[in-house]
């Protein structure tokens, strides 16, 4: 709560101010200002708040500090690098920053190693520093001479009435670097792959990848180095459709990690080559369908065609059987029109040769052909000049 009071009236903010920032929590004009912490955590709620006061004539300031009881814990804003390398005789520095309230003290800080299968707790000595900040936020392990039986393990476990916390850390040799961990590969395209990795341990050292790829059980490797500390690289210019054998592997400055076991995976199939294999397989069925149909008509055409023909000579001929009447002499029947009734004798009384006009050849036809209205029509189509 900030209280102030002025003429003409001030305006109030109240700000926090930790590790030097100014985050503006509340702004009001009046002689009263508050701000309410609904969960308080020591991680982000502890520290230094500023309550400010101002009107046209001058300002006024006021500081407090807020403490949020904790147990001791890795601060956020500073996590620890829990591996590190040295060569032999170089020095290393272990670093723990903590946020914790009340605040450990120096006998709430204990530093242990790993000897074998237990831990060994570890004090002052010509080889090792032990240390805690004056705000009792940080410790720092000091190894100055570094011999081979110091590369193991090491844990601090820092306390206060509230409870504890321990953190692990590791002090490798200097070496080539470990193999890369966790490869997958992922498809984009046809003829592209993305392949990505988690870095083991550097050994102490920056460290480089190299990948190399080749088609499944044909050809020689390919090799991809990559001089950069990154761990996505894409391999382009792949063939569509094809598997190939993928590995991966580390280097610095001492050596090489052996490679990742190998991933086969198979590029996706050309998309437009596919869709052209579709289209064609369609329009060899389209094209199959049409000439059978084709065929077909071609078939019936030629079927009545052919009858069309052998009607038309017929009905081109001059002569057609004509039934006769029954008597000895009778008359044609008029079977078209404008035949003509004719006298005629026959000797079985029943049919006789008789000719057939042009026009009436045409109306014959099309009388030949009523059954079937789709034959008539063809028909004349086809003596359409005949037609009266």
């Amino acid at each position: 709560m900030c209280v102030a009071d002025g003429d003409p009236e001030p305006m109030l903010r109240v700000m926090n101010t930790t590790r030097g920032n100014e985050s503006i929590l509340v702004v009001t004009k009046g002689r009263e200002a508050k701000y309410r912490i609904q969960q308080a955590q020591c991680e982000y709620d502890t520290g230094n708040y500023t309550c400010l006061a101002d009107n046209r004539y001058n300002e006024g300031r006021q500081l407090f500090a807020l403490l949020v009881y904790c147990v001791p814990r890795a601060s956020p804003f500073s996590l620890p690098t829990t591996t590190l390398s040295s060569a032999p005789n170089d020095s290393v520095l272990f670093t723990f920053k903590i946020i914790a309230y009340p605040k450990p003290t120096s006998q709430d800080v204990i530093w242990y190693k790993r000897e074998n299968d237990s831990w060994r707790v570890l004090s002052d000595d010509n080889n090792f520093l032990i240390t805690l900040s004056d705000d009792s936020m940080q410790t720092q392990l000091n190894i100055f001479h570094v011999q081979l039986e110091d590369y193991s393990d090491y844990m601090v476990n820092v306390s206060n009435k509230l409870g504890s916390t321990m953190e692990v850390f590791t002090l490798k040799a200097q070496s080539k670097p470990e193999i890369p961990k966790e490869s997958q590969i992922s498809r984009i395209g046809n003829t592209e792959l993305i392949v990505e990795w988690i870095p083991g341990f550097n050994g102490g050292e920056n460290q480089t990848f190299t990948i190399r790829y080749k088609v499944l059980g044909d050809g020689s490797w390919i090799i991809i180095p990559i001089n950069s500390s990154k761990h996505i690289w894409t391999i382009d210019g792949l063939a569509s459709g094809i598997t190939y054998q993928i590995q991966i592997r580390a280097q610095n400055k001492i050596g090489e990690s052996d490679w990742t076991q190998a991933i086969h995976i198979t590029t996706l199939v050309d998309a437009v080559g596919s869709g052209l294999s579709t289209s064609a397989l369609g329009g060899a069925v389209g094209g199959v369908f049409g000439v059978v149909v084709v065929i077909a008509v071609s078939v019936l055409m030629w079927r009545y065609r052919s009858k069309c023909n052998a009607l038309l000579h017929t009905g081109l001929n001059a002569t057609h059987q004509c039934l006769v009447n029954r008597n000895s002499v009778g008359r044609y029947e008029d079977l078209v029109r404008e035949q003509g009734n004719n006298d005629t004798s026959t000797t079985d009384g029943s049919y006789e040769t008789c000719k057939i006009g042009k026009a009436s050849r045409l109306h014959y036809l099309i009388r030949i052909f009523t059954s079937n209205e789709l034959r008539c029509l063809l028909l004349v189509e086809i003596f359409k000049p005949y037609s009266p």
